[in-house]
């Protein structure tokens, strides 16, 4: 397993960093272009596309608000494309990522907003397991920010907790 720490100015530096570190240290290829990384996993068909994006909402009535960057990774080139988001990204103060080729390629990123508060992401290939044929997989923490943390749980439709 390879791990490296960053401190990204802002996510898309932080897309860069990943791109960097999976190219220098796993070998594998991660371009960086136009503000979006490009992933390939070696042997595998699927590509993994990280781009960011900017989510605003405000709500007069409730006074409250909310402003941050969005991680999203777009799993592309297999049957069924999809996509996964690691939402409240700003700012990001420490990044982490991890990655291995054992039992298959995966990537585990953890972006820091503030200390303590993680937002962690996973890309890569899960083997199979049982009747799980395995395969291409983007999980990340995606919270509605308009719900306080308490009325909200995990598997909610619109919140999503990696762990």
């Amino acid at each position: 397993m390879a791990y490296q720490q960053y401190n990204p100015v802002d996510l898309v530096d932080g897309i860069s960093k990943i791109c960097e570190f999976l190219t220098a240290q796993m070998g594998w290829s991660a371009t960086f272009t136009n503000n979006e990384g490009l992933i390939s996993l070696p042997g595998k068909p699927a590509t993994f596309r990280l781009s960011s994006y900017n989510q605003s909402y405000y709500n007069s009535t409730a006074e409250t608000g909310y402003n941050f960057d969005v991680l999203q990774v777009d799993v592309e080139n297999i049957n069924t494309p999809f996509y996964s988001r690691t939402n409240g990204l700003s700012p990001t103060t420490a990044l982490y990522v991890y990655a291995g080729v054992n039992p298959e390629p995966w990537v585990f990123v953890v972006f820091e907003s503030a200390p303590g508060i993680f937002h962690p992401t996973f890309f890569g290939y899960i083997e199979k397991y049982g009747a799980y044929d395995g395969g291409a997989v983007a999980d990340g923490t995606c919270w509605t920010p308009y719900y306080s943390s308490s009325d909200a749980e995990w598997d909610n439709y619109d919140q999503h907790l990696l762990y």
